[in-house]
């Protein structure tokens, strides 16, 4: 799907058409799926609920509207031709003699069913779930699809498509207005920034900001939609590092800036309309060097090397790097990441593609020199400040490797199931790890989702020897506990029990420890294993295997 619209396209009505049906497609939803479950009744066999159920379905029904009894006049009518006894004697057990299902005129070989009462009827009634839950398909007048963490650059000519509503069921309103709240984050950067500038101020402000509504790739006319954001501006110092030798430098910064709100989006709800929710705006970039001693031409350097973005639809798994090179100024939002799309007329809706984000685990990547079991010295992969540790993969989860930092620069972090990977005849891993840009550029990163399957695994740098370190799988994802259930009946107190006069109450004399306790750190399976029943003296002594690293607490 396309993220940018052209605000001069037009299309044709069989193009319109087409492109309906295809971003129609995207908000499948597939029906309720009942999963039929275990019958209640565990103590009956299938075999006797299945006669039970037979014998109801056959059982021969008179032409009274009482079933087998009788009418008043139908029984007089016996009696007048004599061939009513009235005195019959019905015996309570008769539903057990056996009836053969020829009498029914059932085909197929002749068995003999026996209606058991004290069988439970079950799965008999029509259109009625056994399972006594019902599930039913909800049903939504509109559907809103995000376009998660949707890059929208500065620009007045080229309109991202930030969104896409679909009316899926008739709405009272022939037209209804929605107002559309999202989060965002606003992203500065820079390249090849002369070095001499620290302390220049660098002053966004967004401005004629606008939501284009689409209907295909069609502007539609009547847009009354008006766009707001909690913050307008964005400030930053540049702070260019200490250790940079180089005459220039890159920064970035990234400010989480509140919400931002599309609101009186006025639109026709005819059924299976698609609109296209688009965004426009333009960023104005001054310089403030009034501290600073600079020429005339490193500001404008500054302004045409820096562009600007406004990252929508983020959420609190959004990773927001640490500023590099540089400092921010403005204060960033304190609100809950929460995007809401409502209609003013209440009608029911629902965001489709939202997602529970909790296995997301992110890692801040840098490189520096340092000491690891690999090589004593060197540059190191540096995972949240620690110099090459261990990490622990629960199988379930999605790790996310962030290599924005420059020092990145080089150092493209993969997997192996050797150590150092490919520098010691190993290979590379790759079943579900995914690359994403270039390390020491902003948004670039590894990531890996980690399965049962997923082998115990070694990071390391794809050009230079000795960077990184193991990963173990070392546990699963466990789904949350449920409520408890009522307890139980208590049973039967049991009898009393002979009295035993020994007052001996020590168990057996447990195995004699030996003389110094051993912690086993297995490799990369995370902390040692103790074995309690087993207790000795002496001094404690830790067997780390090769690259193993002390344990954590």
């Amino acid at each position: 799907m396309y993220n940018s619209l052209s605000s001069t396209t037009t299309l044709t009505t069989t193009d319109n058409a087409c492109n309906q049906r295809k971003i129609n497609m995207l908000f499948n939803i597939p029906p309720v799926r009942l999963e039929k479950a275990e019958s209640p009744y565990s103590k009956y066999t299938s075999q006797l609920l299945n006669m039970r159920r037979k014998v109801e379905i056959l059982k021969y029904k008179k032409s009274s509207t009482q079933g087998n009894r009788l009418t008043s006049r139908q029984t007089q009518s016996l009696i007048s031709r004599g061939n009513y006894r009235g005195n019959t004697i019905v015996c309570s057990n008769d539903y057990l003699i056996p009836v053969k299902t020829s009498r029914s005129n059932v085909p197929g070989p002749i068995i003999e069913l026996v209606e058991d009462k004290n069988v439970p009827l079950y799965n008999y009634v029509k259109d009625t779930l056994s399972a006594a839950i019902e599930f039913t398909d909800p049903k939504y007048e509109w559907l809103l699809r995000l376009l998660y963490y949707i890059d929208c650059p500065a620009s007045l000519t080229n309109i991202t498509n930030i969104a896409m509503l679909l009316i899926k069921e008739p709405i009272t309103s022939n037209f209804t207005t929605f107002t559309y709240i999202t989060p965002v984050v606003y992203y500065l950067r820079g390249t090849d920034i002369p070095i001499d500038t620290s302390g220049v101020i660098v002053n966004v402000e967004l401005n004629n900001m606008a939501s284009k509504i689409y209907y295909g790739s069609n502007s539609i006319l009547d847009n009354r939609s008006v766009v707001s954001v909690d913050n307008q501006t964005f400030q930053i110092s540049l702070q260019p590092d200490a250790s940079i030798t180089e005459s220039t430098y890159d920064y970035y910064a990234q400010l989480y800036a509140g919400y931002m709100t599309v609101s009186n989006i006025y639109l026709s709800t005819n059924p299976g309309f698609v609109y296209n929710i688009g965004l426009t705006y333009n960023a104005s970039e001054t310089v403030d060097y009034s501290n600073v001693s600079l020429a005339s031409d490193e500001t404008t350097t500054i302004i045409n090397n820096s562009s600007f973005s406004l990252i929508a639809n983020v959420d609190n798994y959004y990773y927001i790097d640490s500023p590099q090179n540089c400092q921010i100024l403005t204060t960033t939002s304190s609100k809950d990441k929460n995007t809401n799309f409502d209609s003013i007329e209440d009608t029911d809706g629902k965001l489709i593609n939202t997602s529970e984000r909790d296995n997301v685990i992110n890692y801040t990547v840098t490189v520096a020199h340092g000491t690891n079991n690999y090589d004593p010295s060197g540059n190191k992969f540096y995972i949240d400040s620690v110099v090459s540790p261990d990490i622990s993969f629960v199988s379930g989860k999605v790790y996310n490797f962030y290599q924005s930092y420059y020092s990145n620069t080089g150092h493209l972090l993969l997997f192996s199931t050797t150590p150092n990977g490919t520098h010691d005849s190993g290979v590379q891993y790759t079943d579900n790890v995914t690359i994403y840009g270039t390390p020491g550029t902003f948004g670039s990163y590894t990531s890996i989702t980690v399965t049962d399957e997923t082998p115990n695994l070694y990071y390391y740098c794809a050009y230079h020897n000795g960077m990184g370190n193991g990963s173990s799988i070392y546990d699963s994802v466990v789904g949350p506990t449920g409520e408890s259930g009522s307890t139980g009946t208590s049973g039967e107190a049991g009898t009393t029990g002979t009295t035993d006069e020994s007052t001996d109450t020590s168990g057996p004399t447990g195995v004699t420890g030996v003389s110094e306790d051993t912690f086993i750190y297995p490799p990369y399976a995370g902390p040692p294993i103790i074995d309690a029943g087993i207790s000795g003296s002496g001094e404690v002594k830790l067997i780390y295997p090769p690259f193993g690293g002390p344990p954590t607490f």
